[in-house]
């Protein structure tokens, strides 16, 4: 029950403020974290339903199969295509799901390297938090505790192109008020305006993990 209770501590944190997105996936691990349902091998509950062939139907909170029949395909499947292998990609299980990714926030200070590095340990297609629209800014602002939380964006390759650790180019970028190669978010706490800003690298941030699914792009950092 690890994503419930990270879940339920963001929203712990934010009950006085911003409050909390709805939960919208459970990942179980065993029965007993579904109460009267099964835990499936994908990682779901499942409830007992008769319309269904095999007497079982994911519940509400089941992700991509939410709502489906338990059958030997759709279990095979486990967060990817029917048709997809086994041992294909997840996300941790630490990490909390929000919108289309899930995320895993950091709050002892840390350098921007090193906390792409620890963000890149987690598995595949995690890293620093890519926030390329103001839909993912106010998840990051809604997620993030800290004033300022590093993000994946960087021009240290190419001064002036800032590069989202993925790969990609903007369209957010750092305000570059100040001079740095890194960029994170700060929430205006103390006043002024809450934006992505730049400072050097070597700074010590809070930041946030993301797991997309989407492998870093050592070419951009």
């Amino acid at each position: 029950m690890r994503a419930a209770t990270a879940i339920g501590m963001v929203c712990a944190a934010l009950a006085a403020s911003a409050g909390c997105l709805r939960q919208t996936t459970f990942r179980c691990e065993t029965d007993t974290d579904c109460g009267t349902g099964t835990c499936e091998v994908a990682g779901y509950c499942s409830f007992a339903d008769t319309g269904c062939p095999d007497g079982r139907r994911y519940g509400e909170l089941s992700g991509p199969i939410a709502g489906q029949c338990v059958t030997s395909e759709v279990d095979a499947g486990v967060d990817a295509p029917i048709d997809a292998p086994l041992d294909a990609p997840m996300c941790p299980t630490d990490y909390v799901v929000m919108g289309t990714s899930s995320y895993r926030l950091v709050t002892t200070l840390t350098g921007w390297a090193a906390a792409q590095a620890d963000c890149a340990d987690d598995g595949f297609g995690t890293h620093l938090a890519v926030a390329a629209d103001v839909g993912e800014i106010a998840l990051v602002d809604t997620i993030s505790t800290a004033s300022r939380t590093w993000l994946g964006i960087t021009d240290v390759k190419v001064p002036a192109t800032w590069r989202w650790v993925t790969g990609a180019v903007g369209p957010i970028v750092p305000d570059s008020i100040t001079p740095g190669d890194c960029g994170y978010y700060f929430d205006a706490t103390g006043g002024g305006t809450a934006l992505v800003q730049n400072r050097t690298c070597t700074s010590l941030y809070a930041y946030l993990c993301e797991c997309d699914l989407v492998p870093s792009d050592p070419t951009a950092f």
